[in-house]
């Protein structure tokens, strides 16, 4: 939570918060809030959005909405925020709940998959916190899996294999996909697994988030440019806009590149952005999308 004070009816400065807020965006004290105005904890491209927000709270005095806040190292967080309107003896006070929907986002990113049967999200310990099954009639409901290790539902022969890819997905912090089988009540089914590793603004773990395709009896494509691009600007917390800066290439051209109208860049543009993002060119473009 968060106290921001309102002069003539706008946010002029913060008031107070609480432990969660200062550690969600990397904060030790509530000083450190006092040098700058509060509508720069919002992402530049979701300002003027959000000042809407906050006029309409005079209006109907609570608003919920979805945003983007900047963290203190000045990487980016998905968070939903519920406005309310506190008056005061003078002045009056916009009360700001705040929760980090990051691993929500990303799931619902990947939601029109055509094999998606499934999505949650799977601790450090690689147990099963949350589970949510879109295909009726699969392995996928709660009693099989929600707080369970994924050793309780996979076939042994893959138990070292998943376990390395979560050890090098949270290392590495890239998005990892791999084929593996589930076994559960002697049925065994083939899935394609894609987790993301999410993390605390102090850059401690935090918890992963999976998506669960059909496989059936063969690996399936592999991820497009597009979506891999959206995996590691999200993962790495980097906005279209911060990208831009730090490239130089222009907003158009890395839309295309995020929505998929670009599969193959040039190799400079190619460069650019992984280098920004910390990743091999491979990473994003393999062979076959790579310009000849």
């Amino acid at each position: 939570m968060v106290l921001i004070g309102l002069k003539d009816g706008k946010t002029s400065q913060f008031a107070a918060a609480n432990e969660s807020f200062l550690a969600m965006l990397g904060y030790d004290s509530i000083y450190e809030l006092f040098g700058f105005h509060p509508r720069e904890m919002y992402a530049p491209e979701y300002e003027r959005e959000m000042v809407k927000k906050e006029e309409r709270v005079h209006k109907h005095k609570t608003v919920l909405t979805e945003t983007v806040l900047v963290r203190k190292n000045r990487t980016v967080i998905s968070v939903e925020m519920s406005m309310s309107l506190v008056p005061g003896r003078s002045d009056s006070f916009l009360l700001c709940i705040i929760r980090d929907i990051s691993e929500r986002k990303w799931i619902e990113s990947h939601l029109r998959l055509p094999q998606i049967i499934g999505s949650g999200l799977i601790s450090e310990q690689l147990t099963v916190d949350r589970i949510t099954q879109y295909v009726p009639g699969t392995e996928l409901s709660m009693e099989n899996f929600e707080e369970r290790s994924i050793v309780h539902f996979t076939a042994s022969e893959d138990i070292m294999m998943i376990r390395k890819k979560f050890r090098e997905c949270a290392k590495e912090g890239n998005v990892k996909e791999f084929i593996f089988s589930t076994l559960v009540r002697n049925v065994r089914r083939r899935r394609k697994a894609l987790i993301c590793p999410f993390y605390k603004a102090d850059g401690t773990f935090r918890h992963f988030a999976f998506i669960l395709l059909e496989a059936h009896n063969e690996a399936l494509p592999s991820v497009g440019p597009a979506l891999k691009l959206q995996m590691l600007m999200l993962n790495r917390g980097i906005s279209l806009l911060e990208l831009c800066r730090m490239t130089g290439i222009s907003k158009t051209t890395l839309s295309k590149l995020r929505n998929g109208k670009i599969n193959k860049p040039h190799a400079y543009t190619r460069n650019l952005v992984a280098r920004a993002l910390g990743v091999d060119e491979s990473d994003i473009w393999d062979d076959a999308f790579k310009t000849m």
